[in-house]
This record gives structure tokens, C-alpha cells and sequence, in this order.
């Protein structure tokens, strides 16, 4: 999200190093693009359109400033990033007859002797809870300067459990925190959010709460507030500093306003006793309301009594059900759409999340993009589809439940299973080719690739950052279709979406998610008698453990992966479990026992002589060597080594040849070699800022201020360090100025 270009004179001369690398060569590869990395990319302020915004451009200093409801990050080469102050999106345009539960929650922040931190939402499904929560929020909007909302459904696992450490890690995000600086565990995660709210007056918004221990992890420091919404009352929910509000259905009047707010009143003032049936087949619940209200909306020439004879047909069929009445009025709305709208609608009952794209509907209702694009369309203009903007579409939890009856309707048990391997092999293909495109040349698991359906294109990446965005946007979707291929044992899918999902975790950490699809996969190797799947898989459980700092358990996670790769007869993977323990050894500060473990498994290596990816692995091993001999204070044998695996990492593979730049100026700097050091600093300060990674940019200038100090150019050092510290400071808090 923030860096600093490297800055210099237009006259100045192409620096290089001994290796031959150009500062010039390096910048030129991104000189066009957006220097800000799409995983750190912030939200625009939908609300801001009128509001100043003062850029300081040409500073030579990266700076943050507030103005007008609204963060702006100032590059030091001129560029800026916007950040939106306030993200709870407005209410519907039709939100009515909730004036008597606003006027009373209105002023509930009025008060300053009487802190209030949580306003509880109470009712069941459909009641229009979220919406009265965006009006409110609208409301506050003159108590509160920052604004943020999430969803718990989002987040909630097949087992129903709400992984808190995602949900934490998303509203950091929206707060500015950098990807590349987020904490690895919850615990570390809920202390920043403490900080980031402790100084500011915060509302956040939380939909689908279920426990208490829900709302302690996500109330915010200070003068913020929570604005929460459940189906649920607990007792720990009431007392001082809570609001707690029960909404009941709308009762008849309400209802029928709303009604009116879509097909008109002329309409409802003639039929009123149909319009009234309406009602009350809609229980008074505003999403029901909408749905038929929208599906009357295209149909102008029928009349409410039409349609409320159609309730009382389908009430029949649906009684059985838990939601009779509910699934009554949407048999009839779904009954009058057209054939691309029903597929498209019946498809959100075997997607694996709520929130999806055009190309996938298109998959599982096995049309063309083109008629998934109308049948949305449709969906949208009727109610029963939420469009979010950028190809993304999202239905509500009633509507899905009744997609789901519908397809258990509509298909049988084959067919649905068909439907589903097809939505998985889809994602599957797309996650492939983003995980290519983000790592061309790395160790992935064994397996066909897949291929796409004849009626969708496979998403085209850009780049990197591009890849990485699309992985991000459908990571939920990923981890949801290797949920369903686990659940039907199709074993070799399960594995093969571990890689796309391990490409994600590298740039951004979702660890509990990645734990449970590595847990996953492990469990469908196993069952598949797959022994390399299973060794390949802990290492990466290994992994996850030691950016969580777990070493206990990022150890018990390789316990048997050596006697598999063994007992399978790999040099490439034995040399490969080998690597992955000498990292937990030299991450837990162990390097002597890190060392013996890479020199066994260069020893390996070496007895392949040219197999086909030996040369890599041998060069990850050379490099780890050389971090360990640092951390051991063999510094002069580490200069060594890593001077000879840099070239050979530029040639090959550019993203190890950043690690190593690394590795290699801090062990000149240990051993007084501060000219080669400020040299490579400097390559390594342009590479960064090509790449949008902050923690790298970071990185370059801190180093870059010791070599130049080094060397005398105290001045310079001085500007890099606080360089340095205001990215720094821009990652770990805003510096509000001018508001």
C-alpha cells in the first residue's frame, strides 16, 4: 500500500553492481504500472465524491493525510492512494417504516456521560436487519469519523464456525494495514485492531453475530462502538453500555408502504384486499416484500389478486417445509423468470459461497456468460439478487436456502453431483492459472490440470498482482469446492486445490483456512494411499505453523513426511522435507541443527545429478545455508556462498533473488563490505517499489540508511531512515493531519 520510489537526479548515471544489475533496468519494468500492489490496493470512498484531498506531490517523502472524510497516501514519487474513511454501505433507497426504531436509536450516542459501545439488532431472518443498521449508520455518520462493515456468514466454516482471525485480518485491511504487514496469529491481530481503534471514533458494523465471545473479539478500542446484528438473545448481551433492539416483522400498515414503494400506490389502493393477502403471505418480513414486489414491477398488467391465487397454489407444495410461507412467495417469483434467470437462480443452492461471479453461475447452469449476465439481471431487477458491483453478485440467506429446495427439486442426486464436480473442476482451472501465473516455475502437486467447460473463458491475468486479486476475491470459493470434493472423496481435486490456495497464502495469510485445506488434503492423500501427497502437504502445514510461530507444532506437522519421501523413493521430495524442517529449526533460532539438515539435503540433491528441478531446489538450499551460517556468526562463509547464488538466482528465478539480495547485504554489512552493501540496497529499494511489496520497500531503505551511515553518508541515511519510518508509521497507524 506505501513506499517510496527511489529518488535521483534525471541526469544521474544507471548505478549497477558487481553482478551486473541495473537500478534503471529494474525500474523500467513497472515504470507504468500502479505502484501500489493490487494485494494492498484500498477501497474508494463511496461517499466522498465532493470532498478536498491535499497531495504533496514531488516530496520525496511518503506521508499520510486526512482530509475531507478521506485518507490519502502520498508516494514519494508523486503517486497517491485513496483510502475510504467511511466503507458501511447505504441503505436501500426504499427503506421505509423503521422511523419509530430509528428515532429511538438515534441518540443513543447523544450522551457523553453515558458511553455506549454496543447497539445490538435483534430479529429473525429477512426482518431487515441490516438495512435498518445502514440507515442507522448513515444516522451516525456525524458521530463517527470512520465507518467499517463486515458479514460473520462470510466467514463461517462448514462446521459453523466463524474464523475471527479472517474476519480481523479484513478490517485491518480496510484500515490500512498492509498485506505484507499483518500480523500471523488472532491474538496479534485483535491487539492492532485495539490500536487502530483506540485513538479514533470507529463504528463498526457486524452482521450474523451468533456468541458474545464474537462481539468481544471485535469491539473497538476507545470511543468506538459496535453496531451488531443477530438472530440471537443472550443474557451477556444486556447491561451497561448496551442497546438492545428486537424488530418485529412490519406490521400491516409498514408492510404495505413498502409494498406500494415498488409497484406503486394506484396499484395497492386499488386491490386492497389482495394487497393485504400480499402481506401477509409475506409475513411481514422487507425481503420477501421486495422479491414479489419487484417480480409485480415487470409485470404491470397483472393484478395482486393473480397474484396472490398463485401464493395460495404453491402454499401446497411448500408446506412441509420449515419456511412455508417464505418459500410460497418465492415459488411464485421464480416461477415467471425467464429460463437464464431460473438456472441462474437455482445455481445459488449449489455454489459453494453466497457471493459469486457471472462465469461461475455460468458453469453450474451450464449456459453461456451471456445469458448467466441477462438471467442476473433479471434476478437483480426482482430482488432476489444482490448486485454488488465488479462482476460480483450476492443472495440472501433465505433466498439461498429456497435455491437450495429448488435444486433438490429440480435434480436428482447424480445430477446434482455432476453440476457440483463441474463448479469445482471450473474453479479449479481458474486457480491453476492464476497460481501459474503468480509462480511459474515451483513445486506443485501431482495431477491433471484441468480444463475449462466449452460455454466460459478462463479468467486472463495480467500479472502477478492481477492473479493475486482474483485469488483473493474467490479464496472463500476455493476453500468451499475443496470443502465439497473432500465431502465426496473426489481426492485427487481435493490436493490439487491446495496449490492455488498455498500461491494466496504466500501473499496474503488467511492461515486458518489454509490449515484446514491442508488438513484436508492431507486426509484425502491418505485415503488415496498417496505418500508424496502426504509429505509434500506437511510440509506446507509445517509452514503455515512457523509464520504463526508454532514451532512445537510446525515440527509435529512433519512427523512420518521423511519416511514417506523415502519410503516413495524421491530424492526431490526427501531433499524438499529436509528444507521445510531446517526452516523450523533455523526460525525458532536453531541454526547449527538448521545447517546439518540443509547440507542433508544438498547431499541428496547431489546424487541427481541433472533431474529436473535438482538445480532449483539446491539453490533455496544455498540460500537458507546462507541465513543460517549468519545467524550461526559464520558471516564470512555466508558472504561467500550467497555472493556465488545470487547471479544464479537472477537468471532463474527473481522472486529468490529478492530473498537473497537480502540475506547477502546484511552479511556484508556484518562483515564491513558497506560499498557492495549500499549497492545492493539500492537494487533491492527499486525492486521493492517495483514489486508494491511495503514490508520490502521497508526493508531496502533500513538497510540502505546502515550502509550509507557505513560509509559516511550520514545525511542520506538519516533521509532513508525516516523514509523508513513514515511507511513504517503509515503500516501501523495513520498520521491524521489537516481534517
Amino acid at each position: 500500500m506505501l513506499g517510496a520510489g527511489v529518488v535521483r537526479d534525471e541526469g544521474e548515471a544507471d548505478a549497477t553492481n558487481a553482478f551486473g544489475e541495473s537500478d534503471r533496468q529494474l525500474e523500467s519494468k513497472g515504470r507504468d504500472e500502479n505502484p501500489i500492489g493490487g494485494d494492498e490496493s484500498l477501497a474508494e470512498d463511496e461517499h466522498g465524491a465532493g470532498s478536498s484531498t491535499t497531495v504533496n506531490r514531488n516530496s520525496g517523502n511518503a506521508e499520510l493525510v486526512v482530509q475531507g472524510g478521506r485518507v490519502t497516501v502520498n508516494m514519494g514519487d508523486g503517486h497517491a492512494v485513496r483510502l475510504a474513511a467511511w466503507q458501511i454501505r447505504d441503505a436501500v433507497l426504499n427503506f421505509v417504516n423503521r422511523d419509530a426504531e430509528v428515532a429511538e436509536l438515534m441518540g443513543v450516542f447523544d450522551d457523553p456521560s453515558t458511553r455506549v459501545a454496543l447497539v445490538l439488532l435483534l430479529g429473525p431472518p429477512g426482518v431487515g436487519k441490516t438495512e435498518l443498521g445502514r440507515r442507522l449508520s448513515e444516522k451516525y455518520r456525524k458521530r463517527f469519523s470512520y465507518g467499517y462493515q463486515v458479514a460473520l456468514s462470510e466467514f463461517r466454516s462448514t462446521g459453523g464456525v466463524v474464523d475471527l482471525s479472517a474476519v480481523l485480518r479484513v478490517l485491518l485491511l480496510a484500515m490500512g494495514v498492509a498485506e505484507s504487514m499483518m500480523p500471523a496469529t488472532r491474538q496479534e491481530r485483535e491487539a492492532l485492531y485495539r490500536a487502530r481503534t483506540m485513538e479514533r471514533d470507529v463504528l463498526v458494523m457486524v452482521d450474523d453475530v451468533e456468541l458474545p465471545s464474537q462481539v468481544d473479539a471485535l469491539s473497538p478500542g476507545g470511543r468506538g462502538a459496535l453496531l451488531v446484528t443477530s438472530q440471537l438473545m443472550l443474557e451477556q448481551w444486556r447491561g451497561k453500555g448496551i442497546v438492545v433492539k428486537e424488530l418485529a416483522p412490519l406490521d400491516d400498515p409498514a408492510a404495505l408502504t413498502l409494498l406500494a414503494a415498488h409497484v406503486g400506490e394506484q396499484r395497492v389502493a386499488a386491490e386492497p384486499e389482495a394487497a393485504a393477502a400480499i402481506v401477509r403471505w409475506c409475513a411481514g418480513l422487507p425481503v420477501l416484500l421486495r422479491a414479489v414486489g419487484g417480480h409485480l414491477v415487470k409485470r404491470k398488467r397483472r393484478s395482486l389478486a393473480e397474484t396472490v391465487a398463485l401464493l395460495g397454489d404453491t402454499r401446497e407444495r411448500s408446506r412441509l417445509f420449515e419456511r412455508a410461507e417464505a418459500f410460497a412467495v418465492l415459488d411464485v417469483v421464480f416461477a415467471e423468470l425467464s429460463e437464464p434467470a431460473a438456472r441462474a437462480y437455482r445455481t445459488f443452492g449449489l455454489l459453494p459461497v453466497a457471493e459469486t461471479s457471472t462465469a461461475a453461475v455460468a458453469v453450474a447452469a451450464g449456459i453461456s456468460e451471456a445469458q448467466a449476465a441477462a438471467g442476473l439481471e433479471d434476478l437483480v431487477e426482482v430482488n432476489l439478487v444482490e448486485d454488488l458491483g465488479a462482476d460480483r453478485f450476492a443472495v440472501h440467506a433465505m433466498m439461498r436456502t429456497h435455491a437450495v429446495h429448488l435444486t433438490t427439486n429440480a435434480y436428482s442426486e447424480a445430477e446434482r453431483s455432476g453440476i457440483t464436480r463441474r463448479v469445482v473442476e471450473w474453479y479449479l482451472a481458474c486457480g491453476q492459472a492464476a497460481d501459474r501465473s503468480v509462480a511459474a516455475e515451483r513445486t506443485r502437486l501431482p495431477g491433471a490440470a484441468a480444463a475449462p467447460p466449452p460455454n466460459v473463458e478462463l479468467p486472463v491475468f495480467e500479472d502477478d498482482r492481477d492473479a493475486l486479486d482474483w485469488l483473493e476475491a474467490e479464496h472463500a470459493a476455493l476453500l468451499g469446492c475443496l470443502r465439497l470434493a473432500a465431502e465426496h472423496e473426489w481426492d485427487d481435486l481435493v490436493w490439487l486445490l491446495c496449490d492455488p490456495l498455498w500461491a494466496l497464502n504466500q501473499n496474503h495469510r488467511h492461515p486458518a483456512a489454509w490449515i484446514e485445506a491442508l488438513t484436508l488434503g492431507i486426509e484425502a492423500g491418505e485415503r488415496a494411499g498417496r505418500r508424496w501427497v502426504c509429505a509434500r502437504l506437511r510440509c506446507l502445514l509445517s509452514r503455515i505453523h512457523v509464520d504463526l510461530a508454532d514451532y512445537e507444532q510446525a515440527a509435529r506437522s512433519l512427523d512420518g513426511a521423511l519416511d514417506l519421501a523415502r519410503l516413495e523413493g524421491d530424492g526431490l521430495l526427501e531433499a524438499s522435507v529436509l528444507e521445510f524442517t531446517g526452516i523450523v529449526e533455523l526460525e525458532a533460532g536453531r541454526p547449527v541443527p538448521a545447517l546439518a539438515l540443509f547440507d542433508a539435503g544438498r547431499a541428496v540433491l547431489a546424487s541427481l545429478e541433472s533431474a529436473p528441478g535438482a538445480q532449483r531446489a539446491d539453490l533455496i538450499l544455498r540460500y537458507l545455508t546462507g541465513r543460517a551460517l549468519t545467524a550461526a556468526g559464520r558471516v564470512p562463509h555466508a558472504v561467500d556462498l550467497l555472493e556465488a547464488a545470487y547471479p544464479e538466482a537472477i537468471r532463474s528465478d527473481p522472486r529468490l533473488a529478492g530473498q537473497v539480495r537480502f540475506a547477502l547485504i546484511e552479511a556484508q554489512l556484518e562483515t564491513g563490505r558497506a560499498e557492495s552493501a549500499r549497492d545492493l540496497a539500492e537494487l533491492a529499494l527499486a525492486e521493492a517499489s517495483r514489486r508494491g511489496i511495503p514490508v520490502e520497500w521497508i526493508r531496502a531503505l533500513r538497510l540502505l540508511a546502515r550502509s550509507c551511515e557505513a560509509v559516511g553518508e550520514h545525511e542520506l541515511a538519516a533521509r532513508h531512515l525516516t523514509e523508513a519510518d513514515a511507511l513504517q508509521r503509515g503500516m501501523e497507524g495513520w498520521t491524521e493531519a489537516g481534517s
